[in-house]
């Protein structure tokens, strides 16, 4: 106890009492080991130097003695505690007979050993109840909030160790065999290995008995463990962990020594709640249906073997493993058959795999596989016969029978500024490959392979896409459609172009992100998106014709038309003015969806352009099907037509069969005077592309009054 701490002791209470009780007291002091004065009867500076000055040390050892000065007699006491950290003396100078004041200088200086004793124990209490402060907080907090993987492995660590401290037992014991736990908590480390070594014997026995019984039991005798087939000599009480399905996956065990007391029903409740700490803890970072480790804590051991092999030489893999049609499995054959498929394919998965290996489900049909120190030549092994493995499961349920298949994605970790995202990143994309592929395979991943790289950029597209929609990072580009016959109207008809604005104002054009947009059915988004800027930026009296592309994911969406038509009234521009661009790959791919969009389109008011024409095998055959307005001839005949005369008939030809249904024709990609003159003598009704000018800003055209 602190000299702070000891000036927090009411010496006047005690001095009030001598006062009282004696009435020949002239003065009186209370100092610390080093003699500063912590109360007395006056202030410090007025003390009679009389006495105060000429006090004598204490003989060695003594805890009272008496001197005499003069008329003046001074009792002084030592007032300390039993290990002698808290020390004080305590002096009263008084005058004539001392036998009373002996008897009540004593009694003060007993209650004030009583005091500062239980103020020292206080103090060691508080100490200890805040080195324990971030402990506890730990252990609270399981309930209060999701931790994270590390907060909860050491949350379950620290939990064990609790029933030791707080719970007055020699040893504790968590057994979660799924999730490959065993923890052993105990004061005397030998005696606590020695404990371990007796249960790694029984513990199965324990783990069938709390199953059966599914309630917690206590043993505080020979007799009592031996009715359930064990021979401990331990007092416990164990009470088991259970899933959220109530399924027992383990227990948690308090045991005593034979020669220490019973553990009764209060125990018994106290580990009750403990268990339901450490069943919390669990659950945050293990798959509760198979108890395997989550994707959170795959990452995080994942991204400790990707910092420990940048000073390492030998060489880690990683492997997925999706199965095939699992939700088909769920749909027809029932939940509880797609559970238990489950367990079956994470019990052969364990059978693959080493005990330093780490196995994970990511997700709901996927498993991931974290091999140390294995070649990829020993992992491509291991994933063959999980394939294999898995390929000869089937599922039963009545007349209904599924086989069971599955695909497998297999990576090195070799590089050292490679991250937990980007690798299992790489992997869904080998995953893709594999299942287009028609499953049941083995897909590595190489940074070298094409059109696994090709994926691999789409994939960093798709957050920048969706950044894009939320944040206006898309901007409508206008390109003039300019007529090439002299009878035709000067009002502006053009082409909506789509561009992307990076974060450093670059422009960027569709070409680098659409396969990306497609390859994750994100073209509904985008069209929706562009058909809202152009409209918000049209004025309501618009002339002209506004041309708008849809692509063929947009077309195929149910409710999409819907979507088109609530935002055209919203904005109150006449449908007549737009026109929607559908490219000849959708409408032949799609004709009866395409057929049913374009005649709701047209029956608005709204005209349809038939884009790349001439690039469909059967383009003439499926023209006559379209209700159509325009037909832009495929750029790739216009630039082919200087120097390639095929070309040229092919681009006449488009052109009469185009004015025999009576279309208008747009001619794309025109570049130079020669082409237009060679365009306009066939006939083409109008021309688009860098002769006439590049896309610019839709609002920029806007604002030229057009």
């Amino acid at each position: 106890m602190s000299l702070l701490e000891l000036s927090t002791v009411d010496f006047k209470r005690y001095l009030h009492h001598a006062a009282h009780q004696l009435p020949q007291l002239e003065g009186w002091l209370v100092q610390d080991r080093h003699g500063t004065v912590l109360e007395a009867s006056e202030s410090p500076e007025n003390l009679d130097p009389g006495w105060f000055s000429r006090l004598t040390p204490a003989p060695d050892h003594a805890e009272e003695w008496v001197q005499q000065q003069g008329e003046k007699t001074v009792i002084t006491h030592i007032i300390k505690t039993d290990n002698d950290i808290v020390w004080a003396r305590l002096s009263l100078a008084l005058c004539g007979n001392i036998d009373d004041a002996l008897e009540v200088s004593r009694f003060i200086r007993d209650s004030l050993n009583h005091e500062i004793a239980l103020l020292y124990e206080l103090n060691s209490m508080a100490v200890e109840l805040s080195d324990r402060y971030e402990e506890l907080h730990l252990i609270y907090d399981i309930d209060a909030q999701p931790l994270s993987y590390e907060k909860s492995q050491s949350a379950i660590k620290q939990l064990v160790k609790s029933c030791v401290d707080y719970l007055s037992v020699d040893f504790a014991y968590l057994w979660l065999p799924r999730q490959k736990i065993e923890i052993a908590q105990g004061a005397d480390q030998p005696k606590r290995d020695e404990f371990q070594c007796v249960m790694s014997g029984c513990r199965q026995r324990f783990l069938d008995h709390v199953t059966a019984s599914g309630e917690a039991f206590v043993g505080n005798s020979f007799d009592e463990l031996a009715r359930h087939g064990n021979e401990l000599p331990y007092k416990i009480t164990i009470c088991p962990i259970k899933s959220r399905e109530e399924n027992c996956i383990g227990f948690l065990m308090l045991a005593r020594m034979m020669n220490k007391s019973d553990f009764t029903n209060s125990d018994r409740n106290l580990l009750g709640a403990m268990a339901g700490k450490v069943t919390k803890a669990i659950l945050s970072i293990y798959d509760d249906k198979t108890g395997l480790v989550k994707h959170e804590g795959f990452g995080h051991q994942l991204r400790r073997a990707l910092e420990a092999k940048q000073n390492q030489s030998f060489h880690h893999s990683l492997i997925l493993v999706n199965i095939d049609k699992f939700s088909v499995i769920n749909d027809i054959m029932g939940f509880d058959e797609g559970d238990r498929l489950l367990l079956r394919v994470t019990h052969m998965l364990n059978d693959c795999i080493r005990n330093s290996d780490t196995l994970a489900r990511l997700t709901g049909n996927t498993f991931a596989l974290l091999l140390p120190n294995c070649s990829m030549q020993d992992a491509q092994k291991i994933g063959q016969k999980i394939i294999e493995d898995i390929g000869s499961l089937s599922v039963t349920n009545g007349e209904q029978h599924q086989n069971i298949s599955c695909r497998a994605a297999l990576s090195g970790l070799k590089h050292e500024n490679q991250s937990v995202d980007r690798l299992l990143s790489n992997l869904n994309i080998a995953l893709d490959i594999a299942r287009e592929q028609g499953g049941n395979r083995l897909q590595i991943y190489s940074q070298y392979d094409t059109e696994q790289a090709s994926r691999s950029v789409a994939m960093r597209w798709i957050g920048r896409i969706q950044e894009a929609l939320r944040n206006n990072r898309f901007v409508p580009y206008y390109q003039p459609i300019v007529p090439l016959q002299p009878d035709d109207t000067d009002e502006p008809h053009g082409e909506i172009l789509l561009r992307y604005i990076d974060d450093s104002g670059a422009v960027i054009a569709p070409g680098e992100f659409m396969f990306a947009a497609e390859h994750y059915h994100l073209m509904p988004a985008i069209d929706l998106r562009v058909i809202e800027l152009v409209l918000e930026q049209l004025p309501r009296d618009t002339s002209g014709v506004w041309s708008i592309n849809l692509s063929g994911q947009s077309i195929s969406e149910p409710d999409f038309i819907k979507k088109i038509v609530e935002r055209i009234e919203l904005h109150g521009i006449n449908p007549r003015r737009l026109c929607f661009e559908v490219t000849e790959t959708t409408a032949i791919r799609s004709l009866s969806e395409a057929k049913l969009f374009i005649a709701e389109l047209r029956e608005m008011g709204c005209s349809i352009s038939l884009d790349d024409f001439g690039t469909g095998l059967s383009s003439f055959s499926y023209l006559r099907e379209l209700d159509i307005d325009y037909l832009k001839i495929d750029g790739s005949f216009i630039r082919a037509m200087a120097q390639d005369p095929t070309a040229h008939i092919m681009v006449k030809a488009i052109h009469k069969v185009g004015q025999s249904m009576g279309l208008k024709t747009v001619a794309e990609f025109v570049e130079t005077d020669d082409l237009r003159q060679q365009l306009i003598d066939i006939g083409i009704d109008y021309g688009q592309g860098y002769l006439f000018s590049k896309p610019i800003p839709l609002a920029e055209f806007l604002k030229q009054g057009y």
